[in-house]
This record gives C-alpha cells, sequence and structure tokens, in this order.
C-alpha cells in the first residue's frame, strides 16, 4: 500500500453542528438498528503528550480538537470503553478501520467491554497507526441482550500526542469536565455524570 505523507487518517470529517469541538468530531457511516447511529465529539487532554505521565495532570481540562497536521506515524493505546452512569450500554465492541484510495475498508477487532461482572473486558491495547492505512474507529453498542446493536464509525484526523476521549451521543463543551487521573477513566463531569466514552493516548511510535 502507498504512502501518502500528508495524510494520516484520512477520511473526510462531518461537522457535528453547534456545541461540537466546533464541529470537528465526525460521525461517518453507521449501520442502525432501531435507534439512530451513534454521534461522536473528540476531546484532548490540556498539556498532555500521550504518556504515562499524563496521570499527574489530575484537574486539568479538556479542549477541542484541531487537525493542525499531527503525527503522520504514530502509536495508538485504548485505555477502556467507559460506560455513562445514565443509558449504559450491555456490551461493546470496538473495532480499527483500515483501508486506502481506491480500496474497500476493513475492520479489525479491537476491545470488548461487557456490563456483565463475571464477563472480563477487554485489556489495554496498543498498535502502531500509518497514515492512508488506518481510518478510525467503529463502535458497537448493544444496550441489551438481543437488542439491535446501534453502530457508529469515527474517522479521526491527524492527531497531536496526547491523551483523548471519543465521546459517545453527547455532543459537548469541553468546560464540561476535568481530567479524573486515571488513564482508564478519564471523565470528570458536572454531578458526577459523564457519557459513554472510549478512552486512548496517542503517542509517537518508536
Amino acid at each position: 500500500m502507498s504512502m501518502n505523507r500528508r495524510r494520516f487518517l484520512t477520511a473526510p470529517l462531518i461537522a457535528l453542528g453547534a456545541g461540537a469541538c466546533a464541529g470537528f468530531g465526525a460521525v461517518v457511516h453507521a449501520k442502525a438498528g432501531a435507534e439512530r447511529p451513534l454521534r461522536f465529539a473528540l476531546l484532548r487532554l490540556e498539556g498532555s503528550d500521550g504518556s504515562a505521565a499524563d496521570a499527574q495532570l489530575r484537574g486539568n481540562a479538556w479542549e477541542k480538537v484541531v487537525d493542525d497536521g499531527g503525527l503522520s506515524l504514530a502509536r495508538i493505546t485504548v485505555h477502556a470503553f467507559v460506560p455513562a452512569v445514565l443509558l449504559a450500554p450491555q456490551s461493546v465492541l470496538v473495532q480499527t478501520v483500515y483501508g486506502g484510495a481506491g480500496e474497500a475498508t476493513a475492520t479489525h477487532d479491537l476491545y470488548r467491554y461487557f456490563a456483565a461482572k463475571y464477563i472480563a473486558n477487554g485489556k489495554a491495547v496498543g498498535f502502531d497507526a500509518v497514515e492512508d492505512a488506518f481510518l478510525g474507529f467503529r463502535l458497537s453498542l448493544s444496550r441489551a441482550e438481543g437488542e439491535a446493536v446501534q453502530v457508529g464509525e469515527f474517522r479521526m484526523p491527524r492527531l497531536r500526542p496526547g491523551l483523548y476521549a471519543l465521546l459517545s451521543d453527547d455532543v459537548v463543551l469541553p468546560m464540561k469536565y476535568t481530567f479524573t487521573g486515571e488513564l482508564a477513566r478519564p471523565l470528570a463531569g458536572v454531578f458526577g455524570l459523564a457519557p459513554n466514552h472510549l478512552a486512548f493516548s496517542v503517542a509517537e511510535s518508536v
């Protein structure tokens, strides 16, 4: 697969509208069951660099994500899927989406979450994201056993190193949240409430 050094996470972004990280988060196509497709918004922790040292930034604010020509080759670590206090899903499948110019997209199962205590959730997992190959994440949420799955794809821009929270179905203003100090449960929200979100870090690939 040829590499275009000017592109990393390649698909065009679709604005979410007012309040959504300056309209920068993206919902692409989705396979929806009885519910509407998932919507996403992306936040970055101020001052973070994508390393374990980010845990020392407890209380820092979150900021809007801007496509500022970030890394063309990055190490991405998915820390965890964090369920909302209200309307939490029963299960979640996180997949990576791959493709290139003129090629069909393909997915790879990356992480699973289960609300049931007797089923083990996925562990933190890292991978190298190469421009013009890795496109973003696909999340599939099931609210109840046997219920139709709600799916959405998030195509990311080129990202700077840092800690990120990919929020599902919560178009937000960043000032609603601060950092808990936990990479796997990063959002501290008003009244202790936070939406469903995927916590991940971006760092330089070595």
